[in-house]
């Protein structure tokens, strides 16, 4: 037998409500694995799930948690380090998920650092790439670069040749400008009038994401 020491979210609430439970994890069938939780993130869609606001989520008591990553502790590829998508259930020391749903984790990233960029990854790669659709060469407005998804989509923008012009906070915006101040431009979302201003910086005139 083996026991999951799971966070459960009863109902709308602060974070304060949450409460520990242990459950009972069921036997493998084909194609599945269990692993062992080295990192679970905490976002948007858990504040919003704990207010009963977020799109689909199950009934209450449920455990939160849409990402993760850990090891393959039973199941084919035992020992392997991976990621997971999993919208909810991440907040445990052990899930049993499907051998399909998981990608491998490169030797020698923290968990914790891989974890970040599993929703956010996503997210930020596919409006990038699906939504936006901007080329090398392109300049890109980031609303939010500061945060989680647009810290991320900045990244991923540079590394494919897109120049990117991103606000952030008053608090956040001079310590976004230090990662690397020569090759994207930064102002505070606080500025008036922030795509146009933007669209003066740049020719030919810049999309927003």
């Amino acid at each position: 037998m083996v026991v999951a020491n799971e966070i459960e979210l009863p109902g709308v609430g602060g974070p304060e409500t949450l409460r520990p439970r242990r459950r009972e994890l069921p036997a493998l069938v084909d194609g599945e694995v269990r692993v062992r939780v080295e990192a679970s993130g905490v976002s948007f869609a858990e504040q919003q799930m704990r207010l009963g606001k977020y799109y689909d989520q199950p009934a209450f008591p449920f455990v939160p948690g849409y990402d993760l990553v850990g090891t393959i502790e039973e199941g084919p590829g035992a020992g392997t380090r991976v990621a997971a998508l999993t919208k909810t259930g991440g907040w445990a020391d052990r899930v049993v998920l499907d051998a399909a749903d998981l990608v491998p984790v490169p030797d020698g990233l923290d968990p914790v650092e891989a974890e970040t960029v599993v929703v956010n990854g996503l997210t930020a790669w596919r409006m990038l790439n699906r939504e936006t659709r901007a080329a090398e060469g392109d300049t890109i407005v980031v609303l939010g670069a500061a945060g989680g998804v647009g810290s991320t989509l900045v990244q991923i923008a540079r590394s494919q040749g897109i120049r990117v012009i991103g606000t952030a906070g008053a608090a956040r915006w001079t310590a976004c400008g230090r990662w690397a101040p020569s090759r994207w431009t930064v102002a505070p979302t606080t500025s008036p009038h922030v795509c146009a201003s933007s669209r003066r910086m740049v020719s030919p005139p810049c999309s927003t994401t």
